[in-house]
């Protein structure tokens, strides 16, 4: 399996979950200029309805986080 890195700290292996959750809300972050409807979909897929702070554990995976950076790429 090829290891994801970050596209914002040079040379980083994403091979931790809080290295992985990082990139992904950065990645959120960068889609909610891009897209509205795109980030806030997500958003409601990802965080616990009563508590938008925190991310849904089980569903912050390394497909998502490609998912994400193809949905930002696709968007800008």
């Amino acid at each position: 399996m090829t290891q994801l890195t970050s596209q914002y700290t040079p040379n980083r292996v994403l091979d931790t979950f809080e290295d992985l959750s990082a990139e992904i809300y950065q990645e959120l972050d960068n889609l909610s200029y891009l897209n509205d409807e795109l980030f806030d979909y997500y958003c409601n897929e990802l965080f616990y309805p009563d508590n938008e702070d925190e991310m849904i554990l089980e569903k912050c995976t390394p497909e998502l986080l490609l998912e994400l950076r193809q949905l930002v790429d696709d968007n800008q």
